[in-house]
């Protein structure tokens, strides 16, 4: 198509999906130098694009590219659709300039013994140039990798998508496209809570994303997002019990929700399996994906031999990790600590304290440990330590977990240093709220 429209209209659906990591993986290269009918080349348009994003640290709205006099119309189709198209676009301009004129000159002179290393090297090409490759070498990565430095030093904004916490953000960038971000805690410590609030975190900084739960309706899980939304109590709005401030705070956030497509909520009852989500990947193409109680997820093919259940989850947060690699998204799942963890005991956790599985302390980017706060704290505190971290240092920190104004912000970082372990009676704190 010799026009700017497919870079356009990609832009259209990124924006309208609130898809920054979507917009990342464009590659400038893929897109044509030249301007059109004294309109702007998709690189032009392309380098506004990304200056408003290094500035703002978000993609620019239908109207404001209306202002940078770049003129957009409403399509169909998914970023993923339109990003294969342009993508098939490059593949097809190679096939043109390259494999063809070598197919031609192989068979004008007869040179067949070319004909295996010249389709060898030229789908070698094609991989590479599309991001579709496995194996690569450093000779070419290098400046990619220089290049990603200068995105980098120019950008405001985190690499990965954020998780709502500025203390966890600074030590992992964010959660990244290929990460598997484990949250773990004992039952009834809250992890659904904080995992829904991540959501709402990356959703409010412009990604989409899919929540997934394997132990709650869909009409849980979205009466739970809109109390944090609007900072009101779930019980009191289970209850249709709201104060009228509390009314009112709901109706004016649930605008937030009408006028903002790209958060999706998916439940199973514990039926799902990985192959579920990733159908809905596939489908919705959100830029990342939070699982609630992973563990109790079906993996995509199960094993003939054994019914164990440690294999089992094994199995799954395996084919998790594929999925992640395989689709680019950066997935978020909760699991438990086994019962050797209390809920507020001090000492230091250890990746071997998760329940059933040794697979996350080896596959996961990052494993993130949840405790009750430290006494007198114990209710409306929460204990955060990072357990593992694949591009950074080990810390803990503190955050609110006020039920009443739904407040899970960041509070302070924690001394690094071991605590003493608490009596096992700590354990006996009130947090039947959370159920």
């Amino acid at each position: 198509m010799a026009s700017n429209i497919q870079f356009k209209e990609l832009l259209v659906a990124l924006i309208n999906e609130r898809s920054i990591t979507g917009f990342r993986q464009v590659k400038r290269d893929w897109l044509m130098k030249e301007p059109i009918d004294n309109d702007f080349s998709e690189q032009e348009i392309y380098d506004i694009v990304q200056t408003h994003f290094s500035r703002y640290g978000n993609l620019p709205t239908i109207e404001q590219c209306r202002d940078y006099h770049i003129y957009l119309n409403q399509v169909e189709g998914t970023a993923q659709f339109f990003t294969d198209r342009i993508k098939n676009r490059v593949k097809l301009g190679i096939m043109h300039n390259k494999i063809i004129p070598e197919l031609q000159s192989i068979a004008k002179y007869s040179e067949y013994d070319r004909l295996a290393v010249v389709l060898r090297e030229s789908l070698s090409e094609i991989a590479f140039e599309t991001d579709d490759a496995t194996v690569s070498s450093m000779s070419r990565e290098i400046d990619n990798v220089i290049g990603r430095y200068h995105d980098n030093r120019r950008q405001f904004s985190l690499k990965g998508v954020t998780t709502g916490w500025s203390g966890l953000d600074e030590v992992t960038e964010g959660i990244q496209p290929g990460d598997i971000f484990v949250v773990v805690a004992r039952p009834n410590i809250g992890k659904s809570y904080l995992l829904f609030n991540m959501a709402l975190k990356a959703y409010q900084a412009g990604h989409s994303a899919l929540v997934c739960s394997l132990e709650m309706s869909k009409n849980q899980v979205c009466n739970r997002m809109a109390s944090i939304q609007a900072k009101v109590r779930p019980d009191l709005l289970n209850k249709g019990r709201l104060g009228q401030y509390g009314y009112e705070q709901l109706l004016d956030e649930s605008e937030f929700f009408r006028n903002n497509e790209g958060l999706y909520v998916m439940s199973g009852d514990m039926k799902l399996s990985v192959a579920d989500i990733d159908a809905a990947i596939r489908q919705y193409n959100p830029d990342i994906v939070y699982i609630d109680a992973a563990y109790l997820l079906a993996p995509e093919k199960k094993r003939k031999s054994s019914d164990n259940r440690r294999e089992t989850i094994s199995d799954v947060l395996e084919d998790l990790k594929r999925m992640a690699i395989n689709r680019n998204k950066p997935v978020v799942v909760t699991t438990q600590f086994n019962r050797q963890v209390k809920k507020r005991a001090r000492a230091e956790l250890d990746l071997s304290q998760i329940a059933e599985t040794d697979v996350i302390g080896q596959i996961a980017s990052v494993v993130l440990g949840v405790r009750l706060g430290n006494p007198p704290n114990e209710t409306d505190t929460r204990i955060l330590e990072v357990m593992k971290n694949r591009e950074g240092p080990l810390v803990k920190f503190e955050v609110n977990f006020n039920f009443g104004g739904m407040d899970f912000s960041f509070s302070r970082m924690i001394d690094d240093n071991p605590l003493e372990a608490t009596p096992s009676e700590d354990d006996n704190v009130d947090v039947g709220w959370m159920a």
